[in-house]
């Protein structure tokens, strides 16, 4: 499994942040491995747009050997005490992406696993991993 990271800015998480707890109160605990407050699938949101645009653009071009890419299915999940993510694949993806705006209390909650071994990322704010 490849992962890649880069950073949005603090000013962009701060702005992340308040845009989702206005809008969390409208969102649904509904997804099948995902237990926490969720948007839903493609909501229309600038800021996911703008980042997937740079991504499609800018990020992934530039990892693999295809320089058009387009993203296909994007939410945002919102943990609160006792949200928790079942271990799932993101199958038919080719990538897949997570966004800490704001890290959970403990540091390295996000875990990938692989037919090999176990990765364990230090959650930070405004890191992006692309796997």
């Amino acid at each position: 499994m490849n992962i890649t990271e880069f950073f949005i800015t603090p000013e962009e998480c701060e702005d992340i942040t308040n845009f989702v707890y206005k809008e969390k109160n409208n969102w649904t605990k509904n997804l099948n491995n995902v237990k926490s407050l969720t948007s839903g699938f493609r909501p229309d949101y600038d800021f996911l747009h703008n980042i997937g645009k740079h991504c499609c653009n800018e990020v992934l071009p530039k990892l693999t050997k295809f320089h058009s890419w387009k993203k296909s299915c994007w939410w945002v999940n919102f943990y609160e005490p006792g949200h928790y993510t079942h271990s799932h694949v993101h199958i038919p993806e080719e990538y897949s992406m997570i966004i800490i705006v704001k890290p959970s209390l403990g540091s390295y909650c996000l875990k990938f696993e692989t037919e090999y071994t176990k990765y364990m990322v230090e959650e930070k704010q405004g890191l992006c991993l692309i796997f």
